[in-house]
């Protein structure tokens, strides 16, 4: 299929649309899924500066449903600061418009920032054939604090090349020529590259006693009911020895990690972020809206416990119960806001979900939507969600500003996939790690309510990184870290 495109977006040099559907592509499937993007990559390295991603997520049938995106040919920006939201639309890396709204806020205006990339999405959208109604921006948002200094804080991208399919059925959407794809000795010559051993060393930001008083100030805070539940990150940096390429890491970490998502993106010469989370923050398929809240963990294996004992245990546990209900309680009720009569459904009420490193506790709910009710007003009303945040939302900004000693970024923000007809996929990033310079940045955050233990907090958070540091050998260790007392 092809589509005069001219009067969609008049750029010299671009005038069509192109389409292959139903392409049987056997040797695509989510152990090689970051190798065939190395090698796509390969073949158009211009564009995979630009921006390169693979998003695998399930289907209705659990099967993996897998997205590679090449080259940035729309993007839409929103950054925000106390004083200025901030939108861009760039049509190949050449801005086409900037809206600023002078603001006067004391906290970050998520509902605000959804809000204008709805508008902006719209535009964009209405512009796609109703035959590429499928077609998938990619793209997320960053998990902040405001600040007076702004900061971009979403991105979303309608790339170049892109392949999107399940079980060996795949659709290459292109705004260029047609697509030259990867062979099957490509890929499994670069398959055949991966390296035995990754070794660095390891420290922590902030040192576990910073981090134990820390939180220990929290649960005094916590004792004055100011707030209910307040998510604490900390994060692990390993120094890589010297290696040509980190996708043979992250492949290794995807084929032993992978459940509800994997996902691996870069915009320009920015950092690579590689995740493999098991939390769903939003699926939507027409006006059916689906969340998993996941909240609530107790390690695999410890002591000489069997796996039914530790399940007890956690399906016992006050404290794991409290955080957990927590993040149940304020998405249903963030959802009924935009449910038709208000009903959310809750079909699987806090299961176990078993992860290669740990248990969590997870419930399945749904909703029916309004009629009028678009993807980003979900997230504008969802984000940012307890199992990752706090309660009260408001009330819990200021705390993690004044414990957190660096900037979360895309860690617990939200990446995936809206489409042009406005079905859409989010995971909430978590297990997620950034390379940047040879370093590898490992986050994890552990929900702080009452009766919380800071000591099995930080054994919690370190678990919570085993995809990661479970895969690399750690040749030296060091407690410290960045310093950064808060004074709340």
């Amino acid at each position: 299929m092809v589509v005069d495109i001219k009067k969609i977006f008049p750029i010299p040099g671009v005038e069509y649309l192109t389409a292959k559907r139903n392409i049987v592509i056997e040797d695509l499937n989510v152990n090689n899924s970051l190798y065939w993007m190395q090698a796509l990559s390969s073949l158009y390295p211009e564009f995979a500066e630009e921006f390169k991603t693979v998003f695998i997520s399930q289907n209705e049938s659990g099967k993996p449903h897998i997205i590679l995106g090449l080259g940035n040919y729309v993007s839409i920006k929103v950054s925000a600061s106390k004083t200025l939201l901030k939108t861009n639309i760039y049509i190949q890396n050449k801005m086409l418009s900037e809206i600023n709204e002078y603001v006067n806020v004391t906290h970050m205006p998520y509902k605000d920032i959804f809000n204008k990339l709805s508008e902006m999405m719209k535009t964009v959208q209405m512009q796609i054939p109703e035959e590429f109604a499928d077609m998938s921006f990619l793209g997320g948002w960053m998990c902040e604090t405001i600040h007076d200094e702004l900061q971009e804080v979403a991105v979303f991208t309608l790339p170049k090349i892109l392949i999107q399919g399940t079980e060996n059925q795949f659709d290459v959407l292109s705004w260029s020529n047609d697509v030259i794809l990867p062979t099957s000795e490509t890929i499994s010559y670069l398959e055949k590259a991966i390296q035995e051993e990754y070794k660095g060393t390891i420290s922590y930001i902030p040192d576990q006693d910073t981090y134990m008083n820390n939180l220990n100030q929290i649960l005094d805070q916590l004792g004055n009911k100011e707030f209910a539940k307040v998510v604490v990150t900390r994060k692990a940096v390993i120094q890589l020895e010297e290696m040509k390429s980190i996708i043979p890491l992250f492949s290794k970490i995807n084929q032993k990690n992978y459940q509800e998502y994997s996902y691996f993106f870069k915009w320009n010469d920015e950092k690579e972020w590689f995740g493999v989370s098991p939390e769903v923050l939003l699926i939507k398929k027409g006006q059916k809206a689906i969340s998993k809240p996941l909240a609530g963990t107790r390690k695999i294996a410890y002591g000489h416990k069997t796996e039914e004992e530790i399940i007890a245990e956690l399906l016992h546990d006050n404290k794991e119960n409290k955080e957990h209900q927590y993040a149940v309680s304020l998405m249903v009720n963030d959802l009924k806001e935009l449910a038709v009569n208000k009903d959310v459904v809750i079909n699987e009420d806090k299961h176990i979900l078993k992860t290669p490193y740990a248990f969590h506790l997870k419930t399945h709910m749904y909703a029916s939507l309004k009629k009028e009710v678009s993807t980003f007003d979900v997230l504008g009303s969802i984000y940012p969600p307890a199992t990752i945040w706090g309660v009260p939302r408001l009330e819990v900004e200021p705390v993690l500003s004044e414990v957190e000693a660096f900037k979360r970024e895309f860690f617990a923000g939200g990446f995936g996939y809206c489409r042009a007809n406005d079905d859409s996929n989010f995971a909430l990033t978590i297990r997620t790690a950034y390379l940047e310079n040879g370093k590898l940045h490992v986050f994890a955050g552990g929900g702080i309510v009452e009766h919380s233990n800071p000591e099995n907090e930080w054994k919690e958070t370190r678990t919570k990184m085993t995809p990661f540091i479970g895969n690399i050998e750690i040749t030296n260790e060091t407690k410290g870290g960045s310093l950064h007392v808060g004074h709340l």
